[in-house]
């Protein structure tokens, strides 16, 4: 399967316009002339994204626990970010690092001339390559607005080149998969990151415990007290060191786990709905109902919509088995994937193929 990707570019209504679909975010001022362009490309377990902003803006928009961004910004760029204080959009000589993590109400985004790679992690699977590195979350947090190293610029660039790359599933993922373990190499070696005494003993709590977590069966329920007896801890001690490490509680991070296994399983998925089914109900996360409203949230599209949109991506449509090989869709169904093939092809010339949806009502 080739991974989605778009291309949006144009004005301050366009941008507006992006935002409010992509972030459920607010343009707060923009200045005139404006124009902004980006390329974004989405792979089972990360986002690659390529900003190019001229004029100036300011933007907020939720993050969730599920997702850490990462903006590595180039030379010249106006840019800055945080949960509050003053505007700054000094430019820089230099390459920069930012991070968006949730732990603030709003996030805010500050731009003049920008030109910067954003990267979205999935916070559970950031989280565990952390903990095996024996990394807390603070530590990362403090290389916000610093220089990047020569080693992380390297990895921006193996990200933009990646936007234009087609890749099969597997290579998609092993790349991915590679990636955020060299980014978070890079990030030790940028900050000389060591951890102390004590920070260590709960690196170690968290780390086990992930561990634990990752060689349990998918579907099993797993309690807080379950996993205290498996790594020799006390509750207590557990919480505790998940919320100074991660900034999650346990029982988070292993939903947020499931979740990003969830999704990758379905980004790649290309059969029919009872198969879909019968991977949610393998997930952990309850009945097929509550998992999908927990993935919804998350994802911004049902378990189900995900597998359409893998089939688009394909050039296919998902079949209905006892329609006789019809393609059939509910209004919803036809509604949602009519949007993504609009938004894949705004800003290119033509559409590579017609689409011709049959609509079950019932």
């Amino acid at each position: 399967m080739k991974s989605r990707s778009f291309w949006v570019k144009g004005d301050r209504d366009d941008y507006a316009h992006f935002l409010a679909r992509t972030h459920n975010a607010n343009l707060l001022d923009v200045s005139s002339p404006f124009h902004f362009e980006i390329k974004s490309k989405e792979f089972s377990s990360l986002i690659l994204r390529r900003v190019s902003i001229r004029g100036q803006c300011s933007n907020s928009y939720h993050l969730q626990d599920a997702f850490i961004g990462l903006v590595i910004t180039r030379p010249g760029s106006g840019f800055s970010t945080g949960a509050n204080g003053p505007i700054d959009r000094k430019q820089r000589d230099h390459h920069s690092i930012y991070w968006h993590f949730a732990s603030d109400d709003k996030v805010y985004n500050h731009h003049d001339d920008s030109d910067a790679i954003y990267i979205r992690l999935e916070t559970a699977r950031f989280l565990r390559e952390l903990a095996f590195q024996g990394l807390a979350f603070s530590t990362i947090m403090a290389l916000h607005g610093q220089e990047a190293s020569p080693g992380l610029i390297r990895l921006g660039e193996q990200a933009d080149i990646h936007l234009q790359k087609s890749l099969s599933s597997e290579e998609q993922d092993q790349w991915a998969d590679q990636f955020l373990i060299d980014l978070i190499a890079e990030c030790q070696l940028m900050g000389s990151l060591k951890a102390n005494r004590s920070s260590l003993l709960a690196c170690h709590h968290v780390k086990t415990a992930i561990q634990w977590f990752c060689d349990q069966n998918s579907a099993a329920a797993i309690n807080l007290e379950q996993l205290a007896k498996a790594i020799h801890a006390t509750p207590r001690t557990i919480q505790a060191s998940f919320q100074s490490q991660s900034k999650l509680t346990p029982m988070r991070w292993l939903k947020l786990w499931r979740l990003t296994q969830l999704h990758r399983l379905l980004f790649h998925n290309h059969d029919h709905h009872s198969n879909a089914n019968a991977m949610i109900q393998a997930s952990g996360l309850g009945s097929i109902d509550t998992a999908s409203r927990a993935y919804r949230i998350i994802y911004d599209k049902t378990p189900l919509e995900e597998i359409n949109l893998a089939n688009l991506a394909r050039g296919e449509l998902a079949k209905d088995p006892i329609d006789n090989g019809k393609t059939t869709f509910t209004i919803e169904e036809a509604i949602a994937m009519l949007s993504s093939l609009k938004q894949a092809s705004k800003g290119q010339n033509n559409l590579d193929q017609l689409v011709t949806l049959r609509v079950k009502l019932d």
